[in-house]
């Protein structure tokens, strides 16, 4: 049992309720406020997820520049561990605790659900658009778009008494519809008005959603406890810079991470210019270089440089899943699995772990990453145990043809080539394939030189018994 970590934040009563939501979702900060201080210990609504949710103890945090821009956006956050984006599955439920909240259900105005989408402004900050919004509560019960989630799935419902009145009760709000609301290439997805529109709808993409309860204190001040959350297959897939984490590790694991994003702009290639920048992020952090296709390259604190005749750094990759007859003999088509080529050709700038997606279908099975020589041999086998999430992360030091195969890769007629240097990972292990070639060779002139022995011998036999 844990409680999702919340957004919190009051506003004085005396604006109506339009004017309050307009006020907070426009980064307007206004009179909102920290509610620091409750008329007791227990906070105002207590969200309990069952375990359904930043499963596993693990969990994804912001680095500080997209904490603050959703800081000053929103207004308010928790001031504790504000940097953590709270991630659902298709199994996550979530409700208010009653005895382990300060107000009660009379005390709700309404029940928010807000869908919004990221992107970024030129200089790499974030921007937020709001694409959908329903609600459910005293004032209003309506539906803007279509999102999973209807006014009877919203932390509270109607439920009908004896006497044909009703009253509000809380209940469990379920995510299997929003979690299940994304397109074929699997981003969230929801229904949102065209702009200059209040009746066609459109299908947009979104990143997250933020659940939120309005409610009046001890004061009469009307306020505000929520909570963002995103669907686990989004984390690869967002704007927004995130970093798993485990409950091991410290809050602040962003702190020592630079991340470069370079899989929403128009090219991957990174200039002279900009990578002087990453090398002198990389002296106190991690490098984070998000490509195409999914793909990440991680460089260590304090280990890249430039490579020398090297004026630009392309980090983009064709992933080619189709299997073709061109492929070398060692790669059949049973065996197939994908054909990673990186643009980038080279000495790397230094050891890189790359994380490269594979398919949750092979999630927990081992696969096989080899160098393809222009020869038509195979170098530095890396065996991959896939990772929950569908990905298979390797470590190299150059860049060029890769194919991964559901077997170690095998040749029937060729030595393979030494394995590449610096190509061990703790999660991979370097594959020293059998080669069938030679051995079988000196077989066949082991054979050969005692079948000519033993017909001498014979022949000796035969003239010792005639003479």
């Amino acid at each position: 049992m844990r409680m999702i970590k919340k957004l919190m934040g009051c506003i004085e009563a005396i604006a109506a309720t339009a004017i309050v939501v307009t006020t907070l979702f426009s980064g307007v900060t206004g009179g909102l406020s920290v509610n620091a201080a409750e008329v007791t210990d227990k906070p105002a609504y207590y969200f309990e997820d069952d375990d359904t949710m930043n499963k596993n103890g693990v969990k994804y945090v912001m680095d500080k520049e997209d904490s603050a821009a959703f800081k000053e956006y929103f207004g308010y956050f928790d001031d504790d561990d504000s940097r953590q984006m709270n991630i659902f599955h298709e199994d996550t439920t979530v409700r208010i605790d009653a005895d382990k909240s300060a107000y009660s259900i009379d005390d709700i105005l309404n029940v928010y659900v807000d869908a919004y989408q990221l992107s970024r402004d030129e200089s790499g900050k974030l921007v937020f658009s709001m694409k959908g919004r329903s609600a459910r509560g005293e004032r209003n019960v309506f539906m803007l778009s279509k999102m999973g989630f209807d006014p009877q799935n919203m932390l509270i419902k109607w439920e009908k008494t004896g006497d044909k009145k009703g009253i509000y009760v809380f209940d469990k709000m379920t995510f299997s519809g929003a979690y299940n609301s994304k397109s074929p290439d699997g981003k969230f997805q929801t229904e949102s008005l065209k702009e200059s529109s209040y009746t066609e709808k459109e299908t947009v993409d979104i990143d997250f959603l933020k659940v939120t309860i309005k409610y009046k204190d001890s004061e009469d001040k009307e306020c505000y406890v929520g909570a963002i959350m995103m669907p686990d297959y989004m984390t690869d897939k967002t704007v927004l810079h995130l970093t798993k984490a485990s409950d091991e590790k410290s809050d602040d694991v962003t702190d020592n991470t630079y991340t470069f994003d370079a899989a929403d702009k128009d090219t991957q290639v990174v200039d002279s210019e900009m990578f002087a920048s990453i090398l002198k992020e990389n002296e106190t952090k991690d490098v984070v270089i998000k490509s195409n296709n999914n793909v990440t390259f991680t460089f260590a604190k304090g280990t890249m440089k430039s490579v020398e005749g090297k004026n630009e750094y392309d980090f983009s990759t064709i992933i080619n899943e189709t299997y073709a007859d061109t492929m070398p003999s060692y790669v059949t088509k049973d065996n197939f699995v994908a054909q990673v080529k990186f643009n980038y050709s080279g000495q790397l700038p230094a050891t890189a772990s790359i994380r490269i997606p594979v398919g949750t279908n092979y999630a927990g099975t081992t696969l096989y990453y080899s160098l393809m020589n222009d020869d038509g041999t195979f170098a530095g086998t890396q065996a991959v145990v896939v990772d929950e999430e569908g990905y298979m992360t390797v470590k190299q030091v150059h860049c060029s043809e890769y194919v991964i195969t559901k077997e170690a890769p095998s040749l029937k007629d060729t030595e393979v080539t030494s394995p590449v240097e610096d190509t061990e990972v703790s999660s991979a292990e370097t594959v020293e394939t059998p080669q069938t070639s030679d051995g079988y060779k000196v077989y066949v002139y082991a054979s050969c030189i005692i079948m000519i022995l033993a017909g001498v011998v014979i022949c000796r036999e035969v003239k010792r018994t005639n003479a």
